[in-house]
């Protein structure tokens, strides 16, 4: 039975490259979907607006029609505020505690003729060089190095695509639940005014 063979430090780096590219693409491909689902959620809201504003049969609906009219007007804007709440979530999701070191600056300096103990890819050691000491760390660079930041990054980042997708798939569950409320609302706005008294 053939041993497997660990990768080369050159072949690693480049299929991580790929890897990070792939998730790239699909954190990319998931702010599409929520700038979808805003284009629709627009268009839904400008919709049932332009109902509210132009009922005038309000008086002359009964106790219970008003009652059933007023629910569905409330159930309609919490559920919009939630549904913009997880497309906000999706577009700028917020960082998790375990990620916080990745992010967080330093009073460290670095000298530009040292060594590099510092990485050159994760935002929390970039910021502790100068620009000569980030220049040095780069060239100082060893290939096992780049390749531990690279899987971090990647950890990293496919954590962020990983709630993105969650917030997009509550996202549309609720566009769902905001289309069938304004479809009982369009119904219950038609069936009244078919069956109301002239």
């Amino acid at each position: 039975m053939p041993q497997s063979v660990p990768m080369v430090p050159r072949e690693r780096l480049r299929n991580q490259w790929e890897a990070l590219d792939m998730v790239r693409r699909a954190l990319e491909d998931a702010e599409k979907s929520v700038r979808y689902a805003l284009l629709i959620f627009g268009v839904l809201n400008t919709m049932v607006f332009l109902l509210l504003t132009r009922r005038q049969d309000w008086n002359t609906m009964s106790g219970w029609a008003r009652i059933g009219n007023t629910a569905l007007d409330i159930t309609y804007a919490v559920v919009a505020v939630a549904v913009l709440v997880f497309a906000i979530r999706a577009l700028h999701p917020s960082f998790r505690t375990w990620e916080a070191h990745f992010r967080a600056g330093s009073d460290e300096s670095v000298s530009p003729a040292g060594h590099a103990p510092d990485g050159v890819v994760l935002f929390r050691d970039v910021l502790k060089y100068s620009i000569d000491g980030y220049q040095h760390a780069w060239r100082s660079l060893t290939d096992e190095q780049l390749s531990a930041e690279l899987a971090s990054l990647s950890y990293i980042l496919t954590g962020r695509a990983d709630r993105k997708n969650e917030n997009i798939r509550r996202l549309y569950r609720g566009l769902g639940i905001l289309l069938a409320l304004g479809a009982a609302m369009f119904l219950a706005a038609g069936l009244f005014t078919m069956f109301s008294p002239s």
